[in-house]
């Protein structure tokens, strides 16, 4: 489970503004990717890095807030 207030994490304002900015490079990136790419391979990369994301902070057992900052 996510421990959103494990110590040394940031407050609750300072978080949501960094989820709505990691939201806002998603979507330009796949904005970009869509042009620039083919479907398939923009596929494969979504996947491979949303698999990096969950496998690494699975791994290492730390509150997102650290794994991200």
């Amino acid at each position: 489970m996510i421990r959103w207030n494990a110590p040394g994490c940031p407050n609750d304002r300072y978080k949501l503004n960094l989820l709505r900015t990691m939201a806002g490079m998603v979507l330009s990136i796949s904005s970009w990717l869509r042009t620039h790419e083919s479907l398939a391979t923009q596929r494969r990369r979504i996947g491979y890095l949303s698999y990096e994301l969950v496998s690494s902070w699975w791994t290492r057992k730390r509150p997102l807030c650290d794994w991200i900052l």
